[in-house]
């Protein structure tokens, strides 16, 4: 006997218990996957991903640098590979949601690359999707002038922070982002 047709001999309100808890466990077992994954992390952020060998190279470092493996990593590939929406979006986000007690910095050469990666990274922590993955990580906002700028992890000592050039505070993670000529 299959298992729908066992499910479908129960009663109404016991089907229904049953579904949710079948429901709840694949939500979980995504979650888990998601938080170890960060190639896993990105498919879930990023439905439309297209994923090239590359990706899952650039995933692996990107996991050995979370893990403390590999302590500086500078990634160079040709132009539309997915260095900035793997390393100035996707990475500090996931890393904020494993880590949420680190402080991350990012940092440009201009300061309007780093404010709008910083500002994608704070949307999608702000996001229902990235709340499915990491329930328990939220952002404070700061106020309205230093709000593009550095906003902190909620009930931890995490932050994102994008700047320019300027690093006077230690920092557990510091990505450099520059844009092509």
């Amino acid at each position: 006997m299959k298992l729908e047709e066992l499910i479908g001999s129960l009663p109404p309100s016991e089907q229904e218990r049953i579904l949710q808890e079948v429901a709840d466990y694949k939500s979980a077992v995504d979650r888990e996957r998601c938080q170890g994954s960060f190639l896993s992390f990105v498919k879930k952020m990023w439905p439309g991903f297209i994923h090239g060998r590359h990706h899952a190279v650039v995933a692996k470092a990107f996991e050995d640098v979370a893990a403390g493996r590999i302590k500086r990593l500078a990634i160079s590939m040709p132009p539309r590979h997915t260095k900035s929406e793997f390393g100035s979006f996707l990475f500090p986000a996931w890393f904020l949601g494993k880590f949420p007690d680190k402080k991350v910095m990012q940092s440009s050469n201009t300061s309007e690359l780093a404010v709008g990666f910083g500002r994608k990274v704070r949307n999608l922590v702000d996001s229902e999707q990235y709340h499915e993955v990491f329930p328990n990580v939220a952002l404070i906002l700061g106020d309205d002038e230093c709000r593009d700028n550095k906003v902190s992890v909620k009930h931890m000592a995490g932050a994102l922070e994008q700047q320019t050039l300027s690093w006077n505070e230690a920092r557990d993670l510091i990505l450099a982002h520059r844009a092509n000529d």
